[in-house]
C-alpha cells in the first residue's frame, strides 16, 4: 500500500512518525499540527484532517508547503487544487489580515502579522491593565501564559500567538469570595474605560484596539491555592510554591518592562511542561479530566453554549430574535408581585418591576429586552427553545 505524501481537501497523508509540522499556503503559515496526535489510520495511510475552521477556505489553488517546525526544508511542497475554483486560496479576514488556526482550533490573526508598533502598543496596554489591577484593585497581578513565555524566551510576543494574558493570585480560598473578587476587579477596570467581556466566574477579557486595526483580547485569569496546589484559570494545576509567584519580578517584552512572577521559569514549567524553552506552534493543552471538571464546576458553568450563541448573534439569524414583547413575558408580568426579580436564563435582572419587566412593556427598568439579550435565556424566554440554526449538535 502506498504510504507517500498526498494533500487534498480530505487532509494530509504522511508518515505518522514525523515531528510537528507547519503548513503554509503560498508561503504564509495557516496551521501547525503533530501527525501522531492529530491524525488517524485510514485505508490509504495515515491522514491528518484539516481543522474545521479551515474547510470553508479550501476552494481554489495554493502552493502547499509542509515542513518541520523551525526548519526551512520542506517535506512537501506542491501546487494543490482544492475544489473547482481557479482562484488562489487566501486565509484572511475581511480586513485582509492573515489568519492562522490557534491551539483552540479557531482562526485568529497572529502576532506574526502585526506591525512592531502594534505589538509594542499591545504590551503598553497590558502594562496599564496590570497597573489598574495592582494599584486600583489591590491584586497581585502579573504577566502569564504566552506573553510570559515570549518575554522569557526571546523578549518578544510569540509570532504564532494571538492574545495576551495576565493572572493574579487571589487573596481568598472560598470559591464565592474568589468569584466576588474577580467581579470587583472587572468593575475597577470598567471604571477606567476598558471594553470588557465576562468569560467565567473567575476570568474576563479586555479588548485592546491596535493601530493596525486588529482587535486583541487580554485575558485576566484568577489563580488560587486549593488542596495545597496552585490552580490557575483556564485549566492549569500544579505544585508550585507561593514564593515562585510573589513577590513579583519584571521581564522585558517588546522593549518594555512588565511585571512578572518571582521565578517565571517555574510557572512556565507548570503551564507548558519541561519543554517550554523550545518553540512549538503545534502545542495544545492536554488537561486531565479531573482538573477540567474542577474548573467547569467551580467557574465555567455559565459558559455552556456560549460559543454557539456568540456565533448566532454575529450571524444574520440574529434578526430572527423578536424585539417586541412576547406573549410569555406578558403572561409572566401579569402574575408577578411588585418588585419581583425576573430571572432571564442564567442571569438575574435585579430591579425589574412588575408591570414593566423586559419583554412585557418595551421599556425595561434595568435590563435588556429578554428577547434581545445576548445569552441563551433570551430566546428561551420568548419561544422556549433556541432557533434550529443555533442549537448545539
Amino acid at each position: 500500500m502506498e504510504r507517500g505524501w498526498n494533500v487534498s481537501r480530505d487532509g494530509i497523508r504522511l508518515d505518522p512518525t514525523l515531528q510537528a509540522m507547519d503548513v503554509l499556503f503560498d508561503g504564509v503559515r495557516v496551521w501547525s499540527f503533530h501527525p501522531a496526535r492529530d491524525g488517524a489510520e485510514e485505508a490509504d495511510g495515515w491522514v491528518v484532517p484539516w481543522p474545521a475552521a479551515l474547510l470553508s477556505f479550501l476552494d481554489g489553488v495554493a502552493r502547499v508547503t509542509v515542513r518541520p517546525i523551525g526548519s526551512a526544508v520542506a517535506a512537501y511542497d506542491e501546487e494543490v487544487t482544492f475544489g473547482a475554483s481557479g482562484d488562489r486560496v487566501s486565509v484572511r479576514d475581511g480586513a485582509g489580515q492573515p489568519l492562522v488556526v490557534d491551539k483552540g482550533g479557531r482562526l485568529q490573526a497572529s502576532f506574526a502579522s502585526a506591525s512592531p508598533e502594534s505589538r509594542r502598543e499591545l504590551v503598553e496596554v497590558v502594562r496599564q491593565v496590570l497597573a489598574g489591577l495592582r494599584e486600583k484593585a489591590g491584586l497581585d497581578a502579573c504577566l502569564s501564559f504566552g506573553c510570559l513565555l515570549g518575554a522569557v524566551r526571546e523578549g518578544r510576543l510569540i509570532g504564532h500567538d494571538s492574545d495576551a494574558d495576565v493572572s493574579y493570585l487571589s487573596r481568598h480560598t472560598h470559591p464565592f469570595d474568589i468569584a466576588r473578587e474577580s467581579r470587583a476587579a472587572q468593575r475597577v477596570l470598567a471604571s477606567l474605560g476598558y471594553e470588557i467581556a465576562r468569560m467565567s466566574a473567575n476570568d474576563f477579557k479586555i479588548w485592546a484596539h491596535l493601530p493596525d486595526g486588529q482587535r486583541v483580547g487580554i485575558d485576566v485569569f484568577g489563580a488560587y491555592y486549593f488542596g495545597g496546589r496552585l490552580h490557575m484559570l483556564p485549566n492549569v494545576r500544579g505544585d508550585l510554591d507561593r514564593s515562585a509567584l510573589l513577590p513579583t519580578s519584571t521581564v522585558t517584552l517588546e522593549g518594555l518592562e512588565v511585571v512578572a512572577p518571582a521565578r517565571p521559569d517555574e510557572l512556565l514549567e507548570v503551564i507548558y511542561g519541561s519543554g517550554w524553552r523550545v518553540p512549538d506552534p503545534s502545542f495544545r493543552y492536554e488537561h486531565p479530566v479531573d482538573i477540567t471538571r474542577h474548573m467547569a464546576g467551580y467557574w465555567q458553568g455559565a459558559r455552556r453554549g456560549r460559543r454557539v450563541w456568540n456565533e448566532f448573534y454575529r450571524s444574520a439569524n440574529a434578526d430572527r430574535v423578536p424585539q417586541e414583547q412576547s406573549a410569555f413575558a406578558e403572561w409572566v408580568a401579569e402574575r408577578l408581585p411588585p418588585g419581583a426579580t425576573v430571572v432571564d436564563g442564567a442571569r438575574a435582572t435585579a430591579g425589574t418591576r412588575c408591570g414593566s419587566p423586559a419583554g412585557a412593556s418595551g421599556s425595561p427598568a434595568s435590563t435588556s429586552h429578554p428577547a434581545r439579550s445576548n445569552g441563551p435565556g433570551a430566546w428561551l424566554t420568548s419561544t422556549g427553545r433556541p432557533p434550529r440554526s443555533a442549537r448545539s449538535t
